[in-house]
């Protein structure tokens, strides 16, 4: 049986445009949901990117500040170093005391000494050493530190002599003389003790003998050759630097 349709057309019309605007505002409410809610994640994206870099420059400036100061504790650290190896190379050479203390020691009775002289000789200069002529100031290196250009300085003049000691005298028993070089050789004082002469001596009452000995210092602290500065020398170089600094 067929349907019949009472509507007017007008009628049906207007429902048509209805339910087309309806659909539009749908889509468009949609839409602009879907804006909205991209729109917000962008923002927290950016919110969030905007908190790191917050957190990696604050970090970024700390890590520079802190490099910072390492380069400027490693330039401390080696002002110090190179200050207390001129402040040991200056206050501890081998006290002439001590040495004359150890040759007094191992001298025997039957040998007496007449002189002893402390000389300096000087060594012939290496290929490699640098030696400023005479009236000519050496010019420090870039970037060295002043107590780094007065040790150099120090040690062009002073690393290319040896100090000696000469020993004179008389001795009535040839064999104790012997034994005396033998303490004295290879000490830490001393790097070498050698009997240079003796001869006997005529128209004395009884056998002696004049003899000549030369005994070649060793290098001192701070010296090419020479033994490590104490840990007490070093701390009180420091201390000594800190106080001048203060």
């Amino acid at each position: 049986m067929k349907e019949l349709d009472f509507l007017p057309a007008e009628y049906r019309e207007k429902n048509a445009i209805h339910k087309a605007r309806l659909c539009q505002i749908t889509v468009a409410f949609s839409f602009g949901t879907i804006v909205t809610l991209a729109a917000c994640f962008q923002f927290a994206l950016y919110q969030s990117a905007k908190q790191e870099l917050a957190l990696v420059s604050a970090q970024h400036d700390d890590a520079i500040a802190k490099t910072t100061q390492l380069a400027a504790l490693r330039s401390e650290v080696d002002q110090n170093r190179q200050f207390a190896k001129l402040y040991t190379y200056l206050k501890y050479p081998w006290p002439r005391t001590q040495m004359l203390a150890k040759i007094a020691k191992d001298l025997p009775p039957q040998v007496t000494l007449r002189e002893l002289t402390i000389v300096k000789e000087t060594s012939t200069a290496s290929p490699r050493s640098a030696v400023t002529p005479p009236g000519i100031k050496s010019q420090p290196a870039a970037g060295d530190t002043p107590a780094k250009a007065d040790l150099d300085l120090l040690r062009s003049q002073q690393d290319r002599s040896r100090a000696e000691i000469q020993i004179s005298g008389t001795t009535t028993d040839s064999g104790a003389l012997h034994l005396f070089v033998m303490a004295l050789n290879g000490t830490p004082l001393f790097e070498s003790a050698k009997l240079h002469s003796m001869e006997a001596v005529t128209g004395s009452k009884q056998p002696q003998s004049n003899f000549f000995i030369r005994l070649t210092v060793r290098p001192g602290y701070g010296q090419p050759g020479g033994p490590q500065a104490p840990p007490a020398i070093a701390a009180e170089a420091s201390s000594k630097r800190s106080y001048d600094r203060s």
